[in-house]
């Protein structure tokens, strides 16, 4: 009979730490560069595992620890971009180069996947915003931007 209770037992911490690891998220956060005191730049390589989809790696940009976030506007492309594929910072001028993919609605009505590069820089900053100088490689041009 104590044999039963103690299968049971078992068994019963089994199904709990399958669904634990089920449900559960852990999102890995290295810092691979950060900036200097006037350009506070700090880039992190984030490993993100969910069990049991997989892993995704991608890289992290944030300035004064806010994140940047590249609206769709700015972009003009069909969502806002967070995650990058690839991103340097250089020391000697405070730019960040990121490199990640796009996606554009053409005229056809399809959506094209682009590879995008673009070069941020730093132009002011505000009591609570940040005003960036962003150049978008693809296609020669540049935009500025303020971010909250």
């Amino acid at each position: 009979m104590n044999y039963k209770i103690t299968i049971g037992i078992v068994v019963a911490i089994l199904i709990i730490g399958t669904v634990n690891a089920c449900a559960s998220k852990r999102i890995d956060r290295q810092l691979l560069s950060k900036g200097t005191k006037t350009y506070p730049w700090k880039i992190y390589y984030v490993t993100e595992t969910e069990f049991p989809v997989g892993t995704k790696n991608y890289y992290e940009v944030k300035f004064d620890d806010k994140p940047l976030i590249l609206s769709k506007e700015i972009i003009e492309g069909n969502h806002q971009i967070d995650k990058f594929t690839a991103a340097g910072f250089d020391k000697n001028n405070g730019t960040v180069i990121l490199v990640f993919p796009n996606y554009v609605k053409k005229e056809n009505g399809f959506d094209e996947t682009v590879l995008t590069t673009v070069i941020v820089n730093k132009v002011a900053t505000g009591s609570s915003e940040m005003t960036f100088w962003i150049q978008n490689m693809n296609d020669n041009t540049a935009k500025q931007i303020t971010l909250p």
